[in-house]
């Protein structure tokens, strides 16, 4: 039908028809005046140098900009040396820059529409560098000290991303969602649609989790027609003047980690573009305080590393579920994650 008739029949037709109907009978709120008064909103993307390439992704309410920050404040360190030298260091370093990336977010997360979000001083190396300059080598820092700055006390299946580059260099980096499994487990009526429960992407009151256990702050509250913070991060990066590669994930609250692994195991470890998709994550989200470790980094002496400097170790499953394109030396290069159901094509 909307190949037909297009959006037209979406915001205004039968199908809006349907799924107001559906939204009533269900206890919703939107009507069709507020589909019909929805408007496509085009942004421009944000970008940062990130050694010698430069790392093109989504505004907010995603969470790109996190992941820049990140990227920045991992630039002052030279991660696969000190990989090398001593793996415990390396993924207690990047705990740290994960929680105080998602520190931010919990902060500044939301609908720039709606709240100032300082972008300019986000995206700021210097602001990298005093974000990261407490580093403590020897010891985990504590989440609960992040609390003041938060101003307050004490997302996965249901995503997908699709990642698509041709010989010319036209990249695509998207990522679609309807949030929890399922959505809101309303399908419309006649239209095979699944509504999406986006609502719990909004902080329903400043420190209280959602679903993903992710917190925010009043940027994230809910107003009428303001669009939630999401975790999505869909990624293009270039070499000099040509697209090198595009990467992206669905994955709810891991989905930033994921993305930033990926690069620094693409960009300073340069591991192949399967075993940067696949290759054992760590994964830290501020709360609950914990890093939570893939079975798959099974190096003893990680483990004991980072108990030795008070990290909280779970061993639980990554679901960030990463898809990727890799343009090298005139050819194509595609991975999917091996954790999800997803493949890699090509014509």
């Amino acid at each position: 039908m909307i190949s037909e008739t297009g959006e037209k029949e979406f915001y205004h037709g039968k199908i809006a028809d349907a799924i107001t109907t559906a939204m009533k009978a269900n206890g919703g709120l939107i009507t069709s005046q507020d589909l019909s008064d929805f408007k496509v909103i085009e942004k421009k993307t944000l970008k940062t140098k990130y050694r010698d390439y430069t790392i093109y992704t989504m505004p907010p309410p995603s969470s790109g900009i996190h992941l820049l920050t990140m990227l920045s404040m991992l630039e002052k360190e030279p991660l696969k040396e000190m990989y090398e030298k001593d793996s415990a260091l390396y993924y207690h370093f990047v705990t740290e820059v994960m929680r105080r990336g998602y520190a931010d977010r919990a902060v500044f997360g939301g609908d720039s529409a709606f709240t100032r979000i300082p972008v300019d001083r986000l995206l700021s190396k210097k602001y990298a560098e005093e974000k990261i300059s407490d580093f403590d080598p020897k010891i985990a820092s504590s989440s609960s000290s992040f609390l003041k700055t938060l101003n307050f006390g004490v997302e996965s299946p249901q995503t997908t991303h699709i990642s698509v580059m041709d010989r010319e260099g036209n990249s695509i980096s998207t990522t679609q969602s309807i949030n929890f499994r399922f959505g809101a487990s309303v399908v419309a009526p006649g239209t095979g649609i699944v509504l999406n429960d986006t609502m719990d992407d909004f902080s329903r009151a400043p420190g209280e989790p959602n679903v993903y256990g992710l917190i925010g702050a009043e940027a994230n509250s809910i107003l009428p027609k303001k669009t939630p913070l999401s975790s999505m991060s869909p990624t293009i990066v270039f070499k000099g003047k040509e697209p090198f590669l595009t990467t992206g994930a669905p994955g709810g609250a891991y989905i930033i980690n994921a993305v930033l692994q990926s690069l620094v195991y693409n960009l300073d470890f340069n591991l192949t573009l399967y075993e940067s998709v696949a290759r054992g994550r760590i994964h830290h989200q501020l709360f609950p305080d914990a890093v939570f470790i893939e079975k798959s980094v099974n190096e003893r002496n990680v483990f004991d590393g980072l108990s030795s400097k008070k990290h909280d170790i779970r061993i639980a499953p990554n679901f960030a579920k990463l898809f990727s394109v890799k343009r090298e030396n005139g050819m194509l290069y595609g991975a999917s994650d091996p954790r999800g159901e997803g493949a890699t094509g090509g014509l």
